[in-house]
């Protein structure tokens, strides 16, 4: 089918970035969309990645009353914002019961009684992390794959859809916006 416009907007979103580790695979290990679907609330949750994402989500099934664990790489949470900020926001998770591993190192997630257990490294040292379910929320991606835009001549960059500051793409008329764009993620 050929549609006639005076402009075209392209706004595919996002998809949840994959890390690949041992027991990615395992059944309770899930994204930021699988969490959402969860038939039950869990009685501990861990979370890979102290973004934006895992620290939502954190804050979330905390309030639910679930035992959260955070697992972050970095040496703080939150990257990209303010570093008072995210510093009082971790304070005050953590009064409501938000444990928060930071400089952590997801080694692998294996199958244990009553769920399953996060291997991690920290300095030197290796922590289990127990947990029914394991969010992975690293991040998320522009979602291009099979749309035909390469084949259509619009310019990609890692993924992403190129645009101006008027958010139009290589094409005049077309326009992307939103995730696709990789901008501003998840705004």
């Amino acid at each position: 089918t050929t549609i006639s416009a005076d402009a075209v907007i392209l706004s595919t979103g996002s998809v949840p970035v994959k890390l690949n580790f041992p027991g990615a695979d395992l059944p309770g290990v899930v994204d930021s969309t699988g969490v959402l679907s969860l038939s039950k609330l869990p009685e501990a949750i861990a979370i890979i990645g102290g973004g934006v994402i895992g620290v939502e989500f954190a804050a979330l099934y905390a309030a639910l009353g679930s035992k959260v664990t955070v697992i972050e790489l970095l040496p703080e949470i939150l990257p990209g914002i303010d570093s008072e900020l995210a510093r009082n926001l971790k304070q005050s998770l953590t009064k409501t019961g938000v444990s928060f591993l930071n400089g952590a190192k997801l080694e692998s997630i294996s199958q244990a009684s009553g769920g399953l257990s996060a291997k991690v490294l920290l300095g030197t040292e290796t922590k289990e992390i127990a947990a029914e379910i394991v969010l992975v929320a690293v991040g998320r991606r522009a979602y291009t794959d099979g749309a035909g835009l390469e084949a259509a001549g619009v310019k990609l960059e890692r993924g992403k859809v190129v645009v101006d500051e008027h958010y139009q793409t290589n094409l005049p008329g077309v326009y992307a916006i939103g995730d696709c764009n990789g901008i501003t993620m998840l705004a």
